[in-house]
C-alpha cells in the first residue's frame, strides 16, 4: 500500500500525541456510554419515549459502538506504529463495515427526526405505533445499507492506500465513489434542513399552544441532530470540493482538513448519552440511581413519551349522569 500524500508532509508529533489522547478517550465514552443506553433501554425500560424514537436509539447506540470498534480502535494502532498494520483485505473490510456504521447513522438520525415530526405534526397517532413498525423501518434501512456498501465493494476493484498525514487507510473504489459522494453528502446536507424544520415547528407548537402540546424527547432529537450535523459537515464539505476538479489543493491545507474532518467526526459517537442525560428524564433518573446513587422517590418517575395534553385530559374530571327521572343530571365524582 502506497502513502497517498506527499512524502515532505509528516505530521507533527505534538499533533499525534493529541490524536492518540482523543482517540482513547472517545473511544471509551463510545463504548460505555452507549453500552449504558442499550443497557437503560432493553433492560431497565429507562428511556421512556414512544416505541419508534426509543427503537431509533437503541440502533442508534449499536452503530455507534460498531464505528468505535472498526472505525476508532484501528486508527490508534495506525497513528502509534504510522503504518496500516493489518494488511490490505482488513483494510477493504475495515472500510466496508464503517461505510455501514456511518451511513446507518445518517440514515437512522434522519429516520429519528422525521418520527419526531410526526408525533408532533399528529400527536394522537403515537399511541398507535408499536415496537413493530419500529422494528421493521429499522432492519429495512440495515438490510439496504449492508447491501449497497456490499455491492460497492464487490463490483470494484479498490484501490487500497495508506494515508500518512490522518492515519486513515483508504479504499478509492473508482466509480462507485462519486455516486457514494453525492449520496453522503446529501443526506448530510438534507438533515440540515430537517433539524431546522424541526426546531422550527417545536418553537412554533410551544408559542402557539404554550408547550401544552410539546411533545417529549423533542429537544433530544434536536440536540442529538444538531451535533451530529456539525460534526459531518466538514467531511461533507470536503467530499464535495474533492469532487470539483477544478479546485487546486494546497497540500498542507488539504492535510489539516483531512485530519479536522476525519477526527471531528469522533464527537457524534460518544455525545448522544450526555445528550439523553440532560434532555430525556427517565434517563437521567436510571443515571442517577444506578450509576451516582442517589436515592429517587419512585413517585418522580415519570414517561416521557405522552404529550402533555393528552395528560391534561386524561387528568380531567369525568362528569358523571344520574338519572333521575325523565331528566339527567351531570355530576362531578368524588375526589
Amino acid at each position: 500500500m502506497g502513502a497517498a500524500d506527499d512524502d515532505k508532509l509528516t505530521t507533527p508529533p505534538g499533533v499525534c500525541y493529541f490524536l492518540i489522547a482523543w482517540c482513547i478517550t472517545t473511544l471509551i465514552l463510545c463504548l460505555v456510554g452507549n453500552s449504558v443506553v442499550l443497557l437503560a433501554s432493553r433492560k431497565f425500560k429507562a428511556i421512556r419515549l414512544d416505541e419508534i424514537s426509543t427503537t431509533i436509539i437503541d440502533n442508534l447506540a449499536v452503530a455507534d459502538i460498531g464505528y468505535g470498534i472498526v472505525g476508532i480502535m484501528p486508527t490508534i494502532a495506525a497513528i502509534v506504529t504510522k503504518k496500516w498494520v493489518y494488511g490490505r483485505t482488513m483494510c477493504i473490510v475495515n472500510k466496508f463495515l464503517t461505510n455501514v456504521f456511518f451511513n446507518m447513522t445518517i440514515l437512522l438520525v434522519v429516520l429519528l427526526n422525521a418520527s419526531k415530526l410526526s408525533c408532533l405534526l399528529f400527536p394522537f397517532h403515537t399511541a398507535q405505533r408499536t415496537t413493530r413498525n419500529a422494528v421493521i423501518m429499522t432492519s429495512s434501512l440495515w438490510t439496504v445499507v449492508v447491501i449497497y456498501s456490499l455491492f460497492s465493494t464487490l463490483i470494484a476493484d479498490p484501490d487500497v492506500y495508506f494515508d500518512t498525514i490522518s492515519f486513515q487507510c483508504w479504499v478509492n473504489f473508482g466509480n462507485v465513489i462519486p455516486f457514494g459522494t453525492i449520496l453522503v453528502a446529501w443526506m448530510i446536507f438534507s438533515n440540515v434542513v430537517i433539524v431546522v424544520f424541526t426546531v422550527w415547528l417545536l418553537v412554533m407548537v410551544k408559542r402557539i399552544t404554550a408547550g401544552s402540546i410539546l411533545t417529549k424527547g423533542g429537544i433530544a432529537v434536536i440536540m442529538v441532530s444538531t451535533i451530529f450535523t456539525i460534526s459531518n459537515l466538514p467531511a461533507a464539505i470536503v467530499m464535495t470540493l474533492k469532487m470539483i476538479k477544478s479546485i487546486q489543493w494546497d497540500p498542507a491545507a488539504a492535510a489539516f482538513c483531512n485530519i479536522f474532518a476525519t477526527y471531528i467526526y469522533y464527537i457524534s459517537n460518544f455525545s448522544n448519552p450526555i445528550i439523553y442525560y440532560f434532555s430525556v428524564k427517565s434517563f437521567r433518573q436510571f443515571i442517577d440511581r444506578k450509576v451516582f446513587k442517589r436515592n429517587l422517590p419512585s413517585s418522580e418517575y415519570t414517561s416521557d413519551n405522552v404529550p402533555v395534553i393528552v395528560k391534561s385530559i386524561q387528568a380531567q374530571p369525568r362528569l358523571i349522569e344520574v338519572k333521575t327521572g325523565s331528566s339527567s343530571e351531570p355530576i362531578h365524582p368524588e375526589p
